[in-house]
């Protein structure tokens, strides 16, 4: 139940009422005269769960709501036409401590020209309370206060139960397909349909960078780039200060997928030769890890900036198509 702020009201008389005697049919005309019954409305009250059932009617996305909604949030909701308050009965009427003469007029008020298929979710009814004084040529209408919102969910009808059934369901179905739509194409993000350019990892052993040798390939194509490790046996070199241990290695494959990927840079590794450096970011969204870069060497510098070249081109495009999935990046 809502209160609605206090109304003050100019001095109406009411013409078919004696000076003597307010009856209930005479009171109910006069909270008709007020401003807050002759205006029009655009902007109503939710029941209590209304906005969450109007998101789960399908809202915006629901043809029928949105020929009747032109806004809404969780606050309240905009109508397209207008609608008005009425009156529609006198619940009782008593003396006030204020004095002989005046009069409390309790009443219930709707809403009318709330479309049917909002009033599963929109407040229609409340009741209201006015002040009326006795004067000589009849009573009038001091104050219309106390209007109060009834938000209490009403008992729908058969017919209504269906169509929120109906209205549900479709905007579940709608959900699914979105959702479904977003899985194929997160897919499809994921699934490289061109090599763009591969080349050979150059590895490097001793502490001054002295011996080198393959040990793998890496691949950029139009939605990542792959470094697969080849295996490698313990090695014992013997550099020109000292000896240098190259532990044993597994074959192994790392995929660093366009989603994931801030950019590609070149920069030299401590051994001083080249290395590709990829630039990865936070995206949990994405199943991404935590920011890191990480980098792996290749033969010759003009090789390095060649994929760097190639391998954020790529990137480039792939976020022209996809980059949405990752925020709008």
């Amino acid at each position: 139940m809502k209160r609605l702020a206090a109304i003050a009201l100019g001095l109406l008389p009411i013409a078919s009422c004696s000076s003597a005697e307010l009856t209930r049919s005479a009171a109910k005309t006069l909270p008709t005269a007020h401003s807050t019954f002759v205006a029009k409305y655009t902007s109503a009250e939710w029941l209590d769960g209304g906005y969450q059932e109007y998101v789960a009617q399908g809202g915006p996305n629901n043809a029928a709501l949105l020929q009747a909604v032109s806004g809404a949030d969780a606050s309240k909701i905009e109508l397209k036409v207008p609608y008005a308050f009425v009156v529609d009965e006198i619940t009782g009427i008593a003396d006030t401590p204020l004095g002989q003469g005046i009069k409390q007029v309790d009443f219930r008020w709707s809403r009318v020209g709330i479309p049917d298929v909002l009033k599963p979710m929109v407040s229609i009814f409340g009741t209201g309370q006015s002040v009326f004084r006795r004067y000589d040529d009849g009573w009038r209408v001091e104050t219309l206060s106390s209007l109060i919102t009834n938000r209490t969910a009403p008992e729908l009808t058969s017919t209504q139960k269906t169509q929120v059934d109906e209205f549900k369901a479709a905007e579940l179905g709608r959900q699914q397909k979105e959702r479904q739509a977003y899985l194929d194409l997160l897919t499809a993000s994921k699934t490289p349909t061109k090599e763009l350019l591969r080349g050979e990892l150059q590895l490097v052993l001793g502490a001054y960078g002295e011996h080198a040798f393959a040990g793998g390939n890496y691949v950029v194509s139009d939605v990542s780039v792959t470094v697969s490790y080849a295996q490698q046996p313990a090695r014992r070199l013997r550099g020109s200060f000292m000896t240098d241990e190259y532990p044993a290695r597994e074959a192994s494959q790392q995929v660093q997928w366009f989603g994931c990927v801030d950019g590609f840079s070149v920069a030299p590794m401590p051994t001083g030769h080249p290395g590709v450096t990829v630039i990865l970011r936070w995206a949990n969204e994405l199943g991404c890890g935590a920011p890191q870069a990480w980098a792996f060497n290749v033969p010759t510098i003009e090789e390095a900036k060649r994929t760097v070249e190639e391998a954020n081109r790529a990137l480039t495009e792939w976020r022209g198509k996809y980059g949405h999935l990752a925020g709008g990046r």
